[in-house]
């Protein structure tokens, strides 16, 4: 429910701004920038287990509040265009929840960690103070699935989608709403004898205040 309202306040901007244009000013979105972001992370993890006889396939997540930092540099790249590129760093671990094996529930505790991005953001000025973007990202995060039975953790990484758009409050301060999504590449490993193949996936919306020097 909170990211199809953040959903909803990115395109009533994007709404709002386009109708108001009168004529855009690329300059008004170049240089370096940081910002701070509030993020709704729905956090998704396919885990199959395989061995000689049996597949048993686990699909679990949870919704995580959080934050992020942002960093980034724009490019004038004509009279209506902007190119962003930058990176975040999640503040926060994002909930994975729980499992069920065999029909019983096991107790378990599955993070995503240390989630961060480098991205490239091509952005069309809308008005003096409204950006439209889209977001090519690279994401990287740590899955840790902590259970009576075991203990893994492993990298995971891939390119990631997103959208949004970025208002000027005044000549240095900003308001960003975002959407986006990364699906990771699948990763296995043995333990016990046993292969386990693991693939998260995330689906994020986040608002944010920056500042641009």
């Amino acid at each position: 429910m909170k990211i199809k309202q953040l959903s909803f306040t990115a395109f009533s901007m994007v709404v709002f701004s386009a109708s108001s244009a009168t004529f855009a000013q690329s300059e008004n979105f170049t240089g370096l920038s940081v910002g701070a972001n509030f993020t709704q992370t729905a956090a998704t993890h396919k885990r199959t287990e395989s061995d000689s006889s049996t597949v048993e396939v686990f699909k679990y997540g949870e919704t995580s509040s959080g934050a992020n930092l942002q960093a980034a540099y724009g490019i004038k790249a004509g009279d209506s265009m902007v190119i962003n590129v930058g990176g975040t760093y999640s503040l926060n671990d994002y909930k994975a929840g729980g499992y069920t094996y065999n029909g019983s529930s096991w107790e378990s505790n599955n993070k995503a960690k240390n989630h961060y991005t480098l991205y490239i953001e091509p952005g069309f000025v809308l008005s003096d103070s409204t950006l439209a973007y889209g977001k090519l990202a690279y994401h990287n995060l740590k899955l840790k699935t902590d259970t009576s039975h075991s203990n893994v953790s492993q990298n995971f990484s891939n390119i990631g989608f997103g959208a949004g758009v970025r208002t000027m409050l005044s000549k240095n301060t900003y308001l960003q709403a975002e959407l986006g999504l990364v699906n990771f590449s699948e990763k296995s490993y043995v333990l016990s004898g046993a292969t386990y193949k693991e693939q998260p996936k995330l689906t994020y919306g986040s608002l944010g205040v920056g500042y641009k020097f």
